[in-house]
């Protein structure tokens, strides 16, 4: 409980000062990373299916709601093992969680623009409503997550699997779907998403029934 506190303090100290803000939010950037690495070599399955210890869940929450201030660096929480972590409704836009374990992560609400999920595994994660505008998805799991009502404009998707994924109701304007095959991705799965002209699908796709009814939704 004692790191917990002094997590506490760091958050206390990067709001009652604005010019240690990037100095905090490092530390606790390399105290996940250092504490949550995500073991070379070995899947999702292979690893820990226990949530983040209680002093890693709490600089992930002072991540999240740290002060909205300008900063010139993104945020790395890149190689880690975050299954079942909350970030729900967090403040992480361009956030780096490439080659990151995010199996069962709850992303709900969260702030995700140009965030980078490269070969991230996002399996049964919840990112209902969450903005990921921009992000970059290239090659990640995202079988069986939730993406209902998320806002995927621009994103890339490309080599992504979405077997089983929830996209009601997700926006995917300017999306970008094409081969390398995103994996998984049915014609079903489209029709209660919202897509326009410049989402870019698969071949095999872009001319389904269910597609063109999903791009008049």
């Amino acid at each position: 409980m004692e790191r917990v506190g002094g997590i506490y303090a760091l958050e206390r100290l990067m709001a009652e000062s604005p010019q240690d803000h990037w100095t905090v939010v490092e530390v606790l950037a390399t105290f996940v990373r250092r504490h949550a690495a995500r073991p070379e070599g070995k899947s999702a399955d292979g690893e820990s299916a226990a949530p983040p210890l209680v002093d890693v869940q709490s600089a992930l929450t002072v991540l999240c709601r740290r002060p909205r201030r300008s900063e010139t660096r993104a945020l790395d929480l890149s190689g880690t093992n975050l299954r079942g972590a909350v970030m729900s409704d967090g403040h992480l836009p361009l956030t780096r969680f490439d080659n990151s374990c995010l199996k069962g992560a709850d992303l709900s609400g969260a702030d995700l623009r140009g965030a980078s999920f490269l070969d991230a595994d996002l399996t049964e994660a919840l990112l209902v409503n969450s903005g990921l505008e921009d992000a970059f998805l290239t090659a990640a799991d995202l079988s069986w997550a939730a993406l209902a009502g998320a806002r995927l404009d621009r994103a890339s998707l490309v080599a992504a699997r979405l077997e089983g994924t929830i996209l009601e109701g997700a926006q995917l304007y300017g999306a970008l779907l094409t081969p390398p095959d995103v994996n998984g991705l049915t014609a079903d799965q489209l029709t209660t998403a919202l897509l326009d002209d410049a989402t870019e699908l698969p071949s095999h796709l872009a001319t389904s029934s269910g597609t063109d009814r999903a791009a008049r939704a």
